[in-house]
């Protein structure tokens, strides 16, 4: 690179000013300040063999613990180092708060996450293995393509009210919780899904008109028209198994039993030790509520 010459050049007024001025200069060791910036973590993931990709779920598990390392570095800061905390709980509102990350946008005023479905066809097992064997039965594979598919068309059914019936409760429950980001920070969500020739769908928009779609869908889904009580609590025990959990209210010291239906899995395998609002019939025994038959599940956010 051509190094550009070197002059002797000084200004008129520094040419034109006093010895006294002069010297106040040559021992002024620089002008300014630097501007401060956010404090911030940089997370690096390097992916292992060599890839240049991570399955969704990695990303968001490193993205939960960087978060919660700052908490309880944020504690040590705050109150001082203790061996032997443990309990997050316990920490405090005000040092969650303090301590809390933000993630940058990839740009200005959306937040882009790219991904892809990178497995090869599927092929189904067919029941009748006799048959196969004998080669009177070719299942046929089915792309991953399918999936970004169906994808779309589930939110292309919500948006214009068609065939919701044949969407699954738990995929419905799933856009549901995307509720919980428009409520805090967050004003639409947008997805787009591309096949393998980069065509392009149009962006379908998941804002709160949308979510009202959903919940009237779900709604319609429930197994009885009848009026339904709430109670709010914090799950202490949950068996998805056997369609039970364990409710503590404040103010009861007997825990409340829950039955649940097995369309509220998806909601309720993330509620264990989180509050709750729970909507169903409630049973009573000497003025304390000891069960609710729950047909319908709200986890509260976490912040």
């Amino acid at each position: 690179m051509h190094e550009p010459p070197k002059t002797d050049f000084q200004p008129r007024w520094y040419r034109n000013a006093t010895a006294e001025v002069r010297n106040a200069l040559a021992d002024f060791s620089g002008s300014g300040s630097k501007p401060l910036n956010w404090p911030r973590i940089v997370t690096r993931i390097l992916p292992s063999s060599g890839s240049s990709s991570l399955a969704a779920r990695t990303v968001s598990e490193v993205i939960d613990l960087t978060q919660k390392l700052a908490h309880f570095a944020a504690y040590d800061a705050v109150r001082g180092l203790n061996p032997d905390f443990a309990d997050m709980r316990s920490m405090g509102a005000d040092v969650l708060s303090f301590s809390r990350l933000t993630i940058e946008p990839f740009e200005e005023g959306s937040f882009v996450i790219p991904a892809r479905f990178e497995s090869a066809d599927f092929i189904p097992v067919e029941p009748n293995a006799k048959e196969l064997e004998a080669g009177n039965i070719t299942p046929e594979a089915i792309s991953a393509e399918s999936i970004a598919s169906r994808f779309g068309s589930i939110l292309d059914e919500i948006a214009t009210g068609g065939a919701t019936h044949t969407i699954s409760t738990g995929a419905l429950q799933t856009v549901q919780q995307l509720n919980r980001a428009l409520k805090r920070e967050v004003v639409a969500i947008e997805f787009a899904t591309f096949d393998r020739r980069e065509q392009q769908s149009s962006y379908r928009s998941i804002d709160h008109e949308f979510i009202e779609r959903v919940d009237r869908v779900i709604q319609q889904r429930r197994p009885s028209n009848d009026q339904l009580e709430s109670v709010e609590g914090t799950v202490t025990a949950l068996d998805i198994e056997q369609g039970e959990l364990r409710l503590s209210i404040r103010g009861q010291k007997q825990r409340v039993r829950g039955n649940f239906h097995t369309m509220l899995h998806p909601t309720l395998l993330e509620s264990l030790g989180k509050r709750i609002r729970l909507f169903g019939s409630l049973s009573y025994k000497r003025d304390s509520m000891v069960s609710i038959q729950i047909q319908q599940a709200e986890v509260f956010d976490t912040e």
